[in-house]
C-alpha cells in the first residue's frame, strides 16, 4: 500500500494518479485492506478552521484540498473498477 501512502503524500502529482488509475482492478481486489487506510487518514485530516478559510495564501488552501480529496480519489478509482468493493468491506 505504499502507493496509497505516496499519494497521500503528494495529492497533487498527476502521475501517481494515472499510475492508481492503471491499477485500479488490482487496488479492488485489496478494498479490505485499503478503505481501513482510507478511514484511518481521514480521521487524521486536519479540520477546517475559520483562520484556514479566509487565509489569503493559496498554497495552504490548495494543500488541504488535495490533503481531503485524496482518499477520496482512492475510493472512487477502486469503486470505478469494481462496484462490488463496498459490499467486500464491512465498515
Amino acid at each position: 500500500m505504499g502507493l496509497i501512502r505516496m499519494l497521500f503524500a503528494a495529492p497533487s502529482d498527476s502521475v501517481i494518479v494515472k499510475f492508481m488509475s492503471a491499477l485500479s482492478p488490482y487496488l479492488s481486489k485489496r478494498s479490505s485492506e485499503i478503505v481501513p487506510l482510507l478511514i484511518e487518514k481521514m480521521k487524521s485530516q486536519p479540520k477546517l478552521s475559520e483562520q484556514m478559510a479566509i487565509s489569503s495564501d493559496e498554497y495552504i488552501i490548495q494543500s488541504l484540498v488535495f490533503e481531503r480529496l485524496a482518499p477520496l480519489l482512492v475510493l472512487k478509482v477502486c469503486l470505478n473498477a469494481d462496484n462490488n468493493a463496498v459490499d467486500e468491506c464491512r465498515f
